[in-house]
């Protein structure tokens, strides 16, 4: 009889999952979303994690909610990075892009009674 070792190993975690399109008339502290990843280390998701961000228009927050640092206003397309790390300060990075549209670009309507076209 042959025994072996069972030595696990430590991995970093897996699969940052979020979102985003987002319209550009959203102040400081909005709330995007909320951030999970999997560590296939523990049957835990988001709890035993820590999220972080190089973004200088976003935040994380309470752990893993994505929150705007600053007025959002330019339309077009943020890219950032989001990094899950486990309690061994292992990581992974994952690159997300948040579509930020113009929230007034509705098309008028017509008010019968205040016979005006209202945006």
């Amino acid at each position: 009889m042959k025994l072996r070792p069972n030595i696990q190993i430590n991995d970093a975690a897996t699969d940052i999952n979020g979102f985003v399109t987002l319209d550009n008339d959203k102040g400081v502290g909005f709330v995007i979303g909320t951030l999970s990843a999997t560590d296939p280390d523990t049957d835990t998701t988001t709890n035993a994690l820590t999220f972080t961000t190089d973004s200088a228009d976003f935040e994380i927050v309470n752990g893993n909610e994505l929150k705007t640092k600053r007025n959002i206003t330019t339309i077009g397309n943020i890219d950032f990075t989001v990094t899950a790390s486990n309690h061994v300060n292992q990581s992974t990075n994952k690159d997300f892009t948040i579509k930020v549209v113009d929230a007034k670009k509705n098309s008028p309507v017509y008010d019968y009674h205040a016979r005006c076209f209202c945006a």
